[in-house]
């Protein structure tokens, strides 16, 4: 099992988490320029206990599961056909056109980069651990964001 460097850990969680506060600006702009209000409640504030809610099924579960199946399964997969990059890319689009139900055809501004970024994590470091990371941070400030604002 590869050792976890806390350093590249708080980084990479660094990273993810600006980018969610910069994609959230982005959105919101975005949405305010068609005459659309961004909608803050994802299906998440369920009962009183909305932030644990949307903690475990926003921001924790996504990224344990989207990753293990993007970035373990159809990443490993593609590999054994493709090369990195092309794997990487692949696996984006895939990433991508999942996250369509939820989102807009604008969503591959950050959608596709996320996906690409998360790909380089697991192939740079051989493990799921980072892009799961990154990917719980980047829903993290997703979730909370709007919440605290």
């Amino acid at each position: 099992m590869n050792k976890v460097d806390l350093q590249k850990l708080l980084i990479i969680a660094l990273i993810s988490s600006v980018f969610a506060f910069l994609i959230l600006n982005l959105q919101e702009y975005l949405f305010d320029l068609v005459n659309r209000k961004f909608p803050i409640e994802n299906g998440v504030y369920l009962s009183d206990y909305k932030i644990l809610i949307g903690f475990i099924f926003y921001a924790t579960l996504p990224a344990i599961f989207e990753e293990i199946f993007f970035r373990g399964l159809i990443f490993d997969k593609l590999k054994l056909i493709y090369s990195i990059k092309n794997s990487i890319i692949i696996s984006s689009i895939l990433f991508y056109l999942t996250h369509l139900v939820f989102g807009s055809f604008l969503s591959f501004i950050y959608i596709l980069p996320l996906g690409i970024f998360y790909g380089y994590l697991r192939n740079r470091y051989n493990n799921l651990f980072y892009p799961i990371v990154s990917h719980f941070f980047y829903n993290f400030v997703i979730f909370v964001y709007p919440i605290i604002k």
